[in-house]
């Protein structure tokens, strides 16, 4: 109830001074480069990529939210930051399987050596405060997830809506809420953050700035 009241205050003030945050489109046309660069790294679709960030924008992000939740994170919340709005949590554990050789989720060294383990919470904050370093751990949060889900979402009949399920197992976590991996099966679904990532992939929308 808190986090409403305070953000509807930081909408408020953010129409006075006219600095509400970016559109949909215009997020994914000012990061557009890092997204670029990222896909071809981890070798993810960037189309995917911008579907995932621009789903975030349109579902999860009021205007002033960003800046609410990088509040609330210096305060101890578990907040989504960032231009992926990853959560705090989430990128710590992306930190350690990247690092961890053991791990299903290790994707070689080379990626290891771009993600290392903070120091601290405040280490992870500052990161994802950070567009580039946001959208790096994005992109190596959905090769995790292709890693794993990869061959069931190119060989069986979830494959026409490969870029949907990703997206639901981006917002829901390829690991839950006690602590068990969401493995691949046939009958997965879409939900709604899901479906809206589908519709942009298949969407003529900034078809030019990113590719399948």
């Amino acid at each position: 109830m808190i986090k409403k009241i305070i953000c509807v205050i930081i909408c408020y003030f953010a129409v006075t001074v006219n600095v509400l945050g970016s559109d949909q489109k215009e997020i994914l046309v000012e990061n557009k480069a890092y997204i670029n660069k990222y896909a071809k790294i981890f070798e993810v679709s960037p189309r995917l990529l911008a579907s995932i960030i621009y789903s975030e924008h349109k579902l999860n992000l009021m205007p002033g939210e960003s800046t609410l939740d990088y509040i609330f994170a210096k305060s101890g919340y578990n907040s989504s930051l960032g231009v992926a709005q990853i959560k705090i949590s989430t990128a710590e554990w992306i930190e350690l399987q990247i690092n961890n050789k053991q791990s299903q989720f290790y994707l070689g060294v080379s990626i290891s050596n771009l993600i290392k383990v903070s120091s601290s919470r405040s280490e992870v904050i500052n990161k994802l405060s950070d567009p580039q370093t946001n959208i790096l751990y994005a992109t190596c949060y959905v090769a995790m997830i292709l890693k794993l889900w990869g061959d069931e979402l190119s060989f069986s009949e979830l494959r026409e809506i490969k870029v949907g399920i990703t997206a639901t197992l981006y917002t829901l976590g390829i690991v839950d809420s006690v602590g068990k991996t969401r493995k691949p099966h046939s009958s997965a679904g879409m939900n709604n953050f899901g479906k809206t990532s589908q519709e942009f992939y298949s969407s003529f929308l900034l078809r030019e700035e990113f590719a399948n």
